[in-house]
């Protein structure tokens, strides 16, 4: 195969406008598209901008910190350390942990590498000044930590960027920030509290017409109307309207070709129990993953009134694999006197990622490419596709996004195998980060 070469491509229009109106308002938020280079403007105009100015702290955060590396670090050595030349250096004391950047006009800054996507992170910039702030996946911070960084960009020169996609129309971003017309207000000057660009897949130079289309095709729904047409929607009805019995259920699957046996467990005494037995597999030249559904068992204590122990669901499991030794287990992470019990007969067991929203999209995503066939005696999760809906009244309410929690336990057991087989969940340490 042909070596490909990493071509650089030149700042989009969209970009450069962004550029050349940056200093005219302290907020810059840049909404719209997935991969429509937003992030790629504003880590650009964040290392161009920390050159004119002083010495100062800088906040970098994200929906976690792993999340801060893969985005925006990972970005940054590309452009300032593409031959690993140790530029990027961690300073861990005990009482502070940021990033040195050794590297022209960068040297004399801290940068602050934080995660924002809990309650409790706020806590940790309260106190701190900011010359700068980026932040990347804003709509995934919580309201305690959008407040508490903008109390803490109190120089004159202070200024923030913010990247985001479209989420619910509710959310508190939308309600107290982009839909507040006073912030957006131009002064005398032209200058103003809040400016704001949309980004379309066309702004992005990199991506082709053929890719363009390509991604078109791996949305549907709710997820096509904010991730391609960059567009905030309500989450109403089935969640899985991409689900087709045609396209995505079979007769037989294939186990001649699955390399890889995993179960996903979501656990329940009075409520099911569900297991899933799936077959990886890899096919074609450019070894793409396909994931089969073969088996599901399916227990309800309060239907049955016969409440399980889990050493009689372990039995259960035991008879379930008949043979097929998976390579790996994955449960509920709430049900740890379960995990323990599997653990305590040899299977390699881990607690999955239960992020909910992650877990919808990649199964989306799955369904959408064709990439999972389900067996035809799947009948409870095959079910369960078209019971599985959005939570809408809550979704107005408090502007999030959530199914109703009814009908939902296949589904849940789908969602921890895909967030842990094709989610990015590994937590990197911050010291090693550079």
């Amino acid at each position: 195969m042909a070596k490909i070469k990493k071509k650089i491509y030149p700042p989009s229009k969209k970009s450069r406008k962004v550029w050349k109106e940056f200093e005219q308002a302290k907020y810059t938020v840049l909404e719209g598209a997935v991969r429509s280079s937003k992030s790629y403007t504003a880590n650009f105009i964040t290392i161009k901008y920390l050159q004119l100015i002083p010495a100062c702290n800088v906040l970098i955060s994200g929906y976690t910190i792993s999340s801060v590396a893969r985005n925006v670090i990972a970005e940054w050595k590309e452009i300032i350390d593409p031959y690993s030349r140790g530029l990027f250096r961690s300073v861990k004391g005990d009482k502070d942990e940021y990033l040195i950047i050794n590297w022209r006009g960068l040297k004399n800054k801290k940068f602050y590498i934080r995660g924002g996507g809990t309650d409790a992170d706020y806590k940790q910039i309260q106190g701190s000044t900011f010359g700068f702030w980026l932040s990347d996946e804003t709509t995934q911070h919580t309201e305690s930590f959008i407040h508490m960084a903008i109390s803490r960009l109190s120089l004159e020169y202070s200024k923030a960027i913010w990247t985001l996609n479209p989420d619910n129309p509710f959310h508190f971003l939308k309600r107290n920030f982009i839909d507040d017309e006073k912030k957006f207000r131009i002064e005398e000057g032209g200058f103003r509290l809040y400016q704001r660009f949309h980004f379309l897949l066309e702004d992005n130079p990199s991506m082709t017409k053929r890719v363009r289309e390509e991604y078109k095709t791996q949305f549907n729904g709710v997820f096509y109307q904010r991730y391609v047409l960059g567009l905030w929607t309500l989450a109403e009805g089935i969640i899985y309207d991409m689900f087709n019995h045609k396209k995505h259920v079979v007769k037989e699957n294939d186990p001649s070709n699955v390399t890889n046996w995993y179960v996903a467990v979501d656990y329940g005494t009075s409520n099911p129990c569900v297991f899933h037995r799936y077959g990886e597999s890899y096919e074609g030249k450019e070894r793409k993953v396909k994931y089969q559904l073969f088996e599901e068992y399916y227990y309800c204590g309060r239907e049955e009134r016969v409440q399980k122990t889990d050493e009689q669901y372990c039995d259960d499991m035991d008879e379930f694999l008949n043979g097929y030794y998976p390579t790996a287990i994955y449960v509920d992470p709430s049900a740890l006197s379960f995990i323990t019990a599997l653990k305590s007969r040899g299977y390699n067991v881990i607690s999955a990622d239960n992020n909910v929203l992650d877990g919808i999209r990649l199964l989306a995503r799955v369904l959408m490419s064709g990439d999972l066939t389900i067996h035809e005696d799947c009948a409870k999760t095959i079910d369960e596709f078209s019971l599985y809906i959005w939570d809408g009244k809550k979704g107005e309410r408090i502007g999030e996004d959530a199914p109703i929690k009814k009908n939902d336990h296949c589904m849940d057991a789908m969602r921890y195998f895909f967030n842990e087989r094709i989610g990015f969940n590994v937590q990197i340490d911050y010291t090693k980060m550079v």
